[in-house]
């Protein structure tokens, strides 16, 4: 019966477990693409000339990520 009873607590730290790697799994999907973005944005800045509010736009982004 303890062994039913610990089994059944492991279930659950282990489903836990699970949705926690989802969700972590996601945001960093998310933070990745928000880098890629940032980046090519500023590789655009390079190359055109840029307003003060795209570089205002762009520093709340940096901010954000």
């Amino acid at each position: 019966m303890a062994d039913d009873a610990v089994m059944e607590i492991l279930r659950r730290i282990q489903a836990n477990l699970a949705g926690l790697d989802r969700r972590v799994t996601g945001q960093l999907n998310v933070l990745s693409q928000d880098v890629r973005m940032v980046r090519a944005a500023i590789h655009d800045m390079g190359e055109t000339r840029v307003t003060e509010g795209e570089v205002e736009v762009l520093h709340e982004d940096l901010t954000r990520v």
